[in-house]
């Protein structure tokens, strides 16, 4: 058989391997790298360099070998995740993909624009500007300045649960709700005065464009911008001393006593995402604790709420050496969970669960109390289901900002984390709070209006 001559002659795996790849025979490779965790490597570096790359990457996964042994084949993954992004029109996504391994790639994502969408489509035209490639695709035209916030993207409006005129009406009051919802009182200043000078017939537009569909007329969605852009300040979080990267015995049993000590709780995960399904499974690597907590006054006044975060560095405290932080963080995580007094709040969490416990098996032991899922609560009060309930529409419809998600697709096990990871983490993590308090509020209107509708009747 094949296996038995290309042994015969005595020729270095390397070139039995290419032998085979260029007869096809790659059953035969196969069986030859089987055994032996450098042929595996060969054989993979073998279709990389015949320009199988597809079975490179998916063999690359199956095996459990290092990408970046495999500059070709990772160079091809990205390229077609890139494409992918793009055909999409994922520009948050595609920008943080690009800001993470290199931006270089921008060039092929413009290219691929063009050939997808054309010269001309605001998609092209925002991602050229965004990269600073104007110069280079001169063909393509320059974007207006208003350009990226005046395009609604696909399914946000028809997408709200909630009618459009009624959250049109909201924005309007802004800045006058930002109180009531436990926000800073400015933070929703500006994009609210913005939208009051709209007027209603924006919210006449819209609501028009819902009872359409969604292929109704998108430039008319254009009447109302996007909302800017959530940012920590709009939710009191200052990011240099409200958020603490944790990863020390000493420094988890202090934020221990600090969660343990809130009244309610915001939690989220990330781990490496995954842009194939060939690729391994990533581990968790940082679990995010929001935070609210009550502040007294030295002066004796009223207490102040006090927003902050925990990123616990699952990451580091798995590392040989780290046992001891390991079990504080599964203490700190139990302790949470079973906590009748500190309400937790998730959103759609249940893949975060599966890697908690995978990463902390102990905790699949432990009861779990208190624990809102906002995704479905949200679902079952509008009675509208979850599908198509993101983060970023709730955060749209009740804090009248939207969520960047472009940091969500960057290596989360690199270390040391960037700051723009750090702010997403706890921004992610510590939203859920505010958008909670807005929705409990959002519901105590609409009960009270029903009550009076009663009444009326």
């Amino acid at each position: 058989g094949g296996r038995r001559s290309a042994r015969a002659v005595g020729l270095p795996t390397a070139e039995v391997f290419d032998r085979l790849v260029e007869q096809r025979r790659l059953q035969y490779a196969e069986q030859l790298a089987a055994d032996s965790a450098v042929r595996r490597a060969e054989y993979v570096s073998s279709l990389e360099k015949h320009g199988q790359w597809r079975m490179a990457i998916k063999l690359i996964g199956e095996y459990e070998l290092d990408v970046d042994d495999f500059p070709r084949a990772q160079y091809l993954q990205r390229r077609n995740i890139i494409k992918a992004f793009v055909g999409k029109e994922a520009e948050d996504m595609l920008t943080g993909f690009l800001d993470d391994i290199d931006p270089a790639l921008g060039y092929e994502a413009c290219e691929f624009a063009i050939e997808i969408h054309g010269h001309n489509h605001p998609f092209t035209v925002d991602l050229v500007a965004s990269l600073n490639l104007n110069s280079v695709f001169q063909a393509v035209p320059a974007a207006q300045a208003q350009a990226p916030a005046a395009r609604a993207p696909r399914g946000w409006i028809n997408g709200m649960p909630s009618a459009p005129d009624a959250w049109a009406a909201e924005a309007r009051t802004a800045p006058g709700n930002a109180t009531q919802l436990g926000l800073p009182r400015a933070s929703m200043g500006d994009w609210g005065q913005q939208q009051q000078q709209a007027g209603g017939a924006q919210a006449r537009a819209l609501t028009t464009q819902s009872d359409a569909g969604a292929g109704a007329g998108e430039d008319s969605a254009q009447a109302l911008a996007r909302p800017p852009p959530l940012s920590p300040a709009d939710i009191g979080l200052r990011i240099d001393e409200d958020v603490v990267v944790v990863s020390s015995v000493k420094d988890l049993r202090r934020a221990m006593v600090r969660v343990l000590g809130a009244k309610v709780v915001g939690l989220d995960c990330e781990w490496r995402p995954r842009f194939s399904k060939n690729e391994p499974h990533s581990p968790l690597a940082l679990i995010q604790i929001g935070y609210e907590i009550q502040e007294p006054d030295a002066t004796g006044g009223p207490a102040t709420a006090r927003m902050g975060a925990y990123l616990l560095d699952v990451k580091a405290v798995m590392e040989p050496g780290a046992e001891k932080a390991r079990q504080v963080c599964s203490d700190l995580l139990r302790d949470l969970f079973a906590s009748k007094r500190v309400l937790k709040l998730g959103f759609d969490p249940t893949e975060d669960m599966k890697k908690m416990h995978k990463a902390f098996p102990e905790l699949k032991r432990s009861p779990i109390y208190n624990f809102l899922d906002l995704r479905d609560e949200a679902g079952h009060v509008l009675d509208r289901g979850t599908h198509g309930l993101s983060l970023g529409r709730m955060s749209e419809l009740y804090l009248f900002r939207s969520i960047k998600k472009g940091t969500r697709m960057t290596n989360w096990d690199r270390r040391p984390l960037k700051s723009s990871q750090v702010e997403y983490a706890a921004v992610d993590a510590a939203c859920l709070i505010p958008i909670y308090n807005a929705f409990q509020t959002h519901l105590a209107k609409e009960e009270a209006r029903k009550m009076a509708e009663e009444a009326e009747a």
